[in-house]
C-alpha cells in the first residue's frame, strides 16, 4: 500500500487505441476493442469502447462523442518480498518489504478468482522454509466526480531461487 497514486491523465475518446488503459464505467480497464461512427448529418462522430477491467475481468463498454475526454492511466506492476501471511477475516494478509525495506501489507480477495492470495498463502504455508515473491498491480477506481482510490490486486507470485 503505497502513497504514491497512479499516473493519471486525461485522453480523448477519439484517441483511445486498442491496448490503452482508461476509466470506463469507473472501472479501471484495459482497452479491447475501439468502433468509431462517422458524423452524421445533424451528429458527432462517436466512440465505443469497449474494455475488460484489470482488476475483476469484467467487461465494459461505453459510447462517447469523439471529443469527450476519458481518463487515462499508467497500470502500476509492483514485486516485493513476502514475510509472512496471516489469516484475517475469511481472508488473508500478507506482509511484504518493498525496494527500500518498508514494510506493506495486502489483503487476499477470495471473492475474485483473478486473486492470487489465497494460493501464495498456501505456498508460503506449505514452504516456510523458501521464500516468494508477489506482484501487486494497482489501477484508479472512480469512487466520485473525478474523485479516483486506487485498488490493488495480487495478480502473481513466484517463489524466489536463492
Amino acid at each position: 500500500m503505497s502513497d504514491k497514486q497512479v499516473a493519471r491523465m486525461p485522453i480523448q475518446a477519439s484517441s483511445v487505441k486498442k491496448g490503452t488503459h482508461c476509466i470506463l464505467k469507473g472501472r479501471p480497464c484495459k482497452v479491447a476493442e475501439v468502433k468509431t461512427s462517422k458524423t452524421g448529418k445533424h451528429g458527432h462522430a462517436k466512440a465505443n469502447i469497449t474494455g475488460v477491467c484489470v482488476l475483476t475481468a469484467q467487461k465494459c463498454n461505453e459510447v462517447h462523442p469523439a471529443s469527450h475526454a476519458l481518463v487515462e492511466f499508467k497500470l502500476q506492476k509492483i514485486d516485493y518480498l513476502v514475510t509472512s501471511v496471516e489469516s484475517y477475516e475469511g481472508a488473508w494478509k500478507i506482509l511484504a518489504l518493498d525496494d527500500s525495506n518498508e514494510e506493506v501489507f495486502f489483503f487476499s480477495n477470495p471473492s475474485n478468482e483473478d486473486c492470487k492470495g489465497a494460493e501464495l498463502a498456501a505456498a508460503v504455508q506449505a514452504n516456510a522454509d523458501k521464500s516468494f515473491s508477489v506482484c501487486v498491480i494497482r489501477a484508479p477506481v472512480e469512487i466520485g466526480d473525478n474523485d479516483f482510490r486506487d485498488e490493488e490486486l495480487i495478480e502473481s507470485f513466484r517463489e524466489d531461487k536463492a
